[in-house]
């Protein structure tokens, strides 16, 4: 796992923001596996990630979704969004730590990560992959790297081919 000082480098100290985690750890139920060592979320990654909200949702607010059909309810913490969509919010479940990608509109619900730690290791290397951007025509090659070494930091990321990060790969890769 990078560093609080390799974030800082990677992403900027002026693109970055402070989750409150150490709240989290002690009064959310998700398993220690599941936090970041850092406390720390990018601002802003082009295409992957945005921190910057625009509606009637807060970065790091809690909110319920209700089930109608089970009646259930379950709560969610909004850690950014999908740059250029209005609502497909990065979701925390604090009782398993997992990150999905939602929409409480809808109540769409997509597994981005397996934990909100693999989610920093994702966007960690993303943030690497964009710095190190040298064009289009060695773009695919590196991508398809990208992509393996994800596969094996959380598999279950790459369970569906229409889910978040196979789009992305596919997107850095010219398949779409």
């Amino acid at each position: 796992m990078p560093t609080r000082e390799q974030y800082l480098e990677l992403w900027g100290e002026d693109n970055t923001v402070v989750p409150p985690l150490a709240e989290w750890r002690s009064s959310f139920s998700a398993p220690s596996s599941a936090w970041p060592e850092v406390d720390l979320l990018p601002l802003d990654m082009s295409v992957a990630f945005t921190a910057y909200l625009d509606g009637e949702y807060e970065l790091f607010d809690q909110f319920e979704v209700r089930y109608e059909e089970e009646g259930d309810s379950q709560v969610f913490v909004i850690l950014g969004k999908q740059p250029g969509t209005a609502t497909n919010f990065f979701a925390l479940d604090p009782d398993t730590g997992i990150v999905h990608l939602m929409d409480p509109e809808a109540v769409t619900l997509e597994q981005v990560n397996a934990s909100y730690a693999v989610f920093m290791e994702f966007l960690y290397r993303f943030a690497q992959f964009v710095e190190a951007d040298d064009g289009e025509e060695t773009r695919p090659a590196r991508a398809e790297v990208l992509e393996q070494e994800l596969r094996v930091l959380d598999p279950t990321a790459f369970a569906d081919r229409e889910h978040y990060w196979p789009m992305l790969m596919m997107l850095l890769k010219g398949e779409l």
